[in-house]
């Protein structure tokens, strides 16, 4: 069998290589350098959103010109109630939002599900200084209140087997373990939770997702900055 020697490169071709690198340059702190001469990072450019489309779960499409309004009020925080009018509906599903702000700042998200035909049931509870039990207690009692006050006559009448949670931030956390208290509390079996930007919880309240029914969907949506 032949054998194969190393034999090293001429010096001519070190010296051609090493010309070369310095005619293309490399990068520096500031960017990146052509030819020797520095070149400017692209700027970023900002992508506009899509359209609205017309028709389908996100469109424009409104079933109900009107909205109820209802706020009942504890000592644990507050509940208001939204639901479809002009014209009212006999009953439609639900979409539970249990957050720790008021519900002004997701009042477009409100107003396009209660238009497409959904009652809000919107949860604004306290969650600095609080306990996790005390969290816990106020949630399950502002959701049976508020399902309490929509069995009346006069109100649309909640779809218990349509029951979405929803939470944004701490109210992402909030809702999960909503979702893992509702057998316990005997409240409606969520078919799913939405979960946006939800900070990192202690080992406790972790512990609670696992009571979170098989049944139920989960949709976690993850990101850098929950602002």
């Amino acid at each position: 069998m032949g054998k194969t020697f190393y034999r090293p490169p001429h010096r001519r071709v070190l010296g051609l290589v090493a010309a070369a690198l310095l005619l293309v340059g490399c990068a520096d702190d500031d960017g990146r350098r052509e030819a020797g001469r520095p070149v400017a990072t692209p700027a970023t450019q900002t992508v506009a959103p899509p359209a609205q489309p017309t028709r389908g779960p996100g469109g424009r499409q409104q079933r109900h010109a009107g909205v109820r309004r209802t706020e009942l009020g504890d000592a644990s925080g507050t509940v208001t109630i939204f639901e479809p009018a002009r014209p009212a509906p006999r009953t439609c599903p639900v979409a539970v939002f249990t957050q720790g702000v008021g519900p002004a700042a997701y009042q477009g998200w409100i107003d396009h599900l209660v238009g497409r035909g959904s009652i809000v049931i919107f949860q604004d509870r306290p969650f600095r200084g609080v306990s996790l039990q005390e969290r816990r207690v106020g949630s399950a009692a502002g959701l049976r209140a508020a399902l309490r006050l929509l069995t009346r006559p006069g109100h649309v009448r909640p779809r218990l087997d349509a029951v979405v949670l929803v939470g944004h931030s701490i109210g992402a956390i909030m809702a999960a373990q909503l979702a893992a208290d509702a057998v316990s509390q005997r409240l409606p079996r969520p078919r799913a939770v939405f979960a946006l930007q939800p900070p990192q919880e202690d080992e406790p309240g972790l512990r609670l997702l696992r009571r979170i029914p098989p049944s139920t969907l989960m949709l976690v949506l993850a990101s850098d900055q929950d602002d």
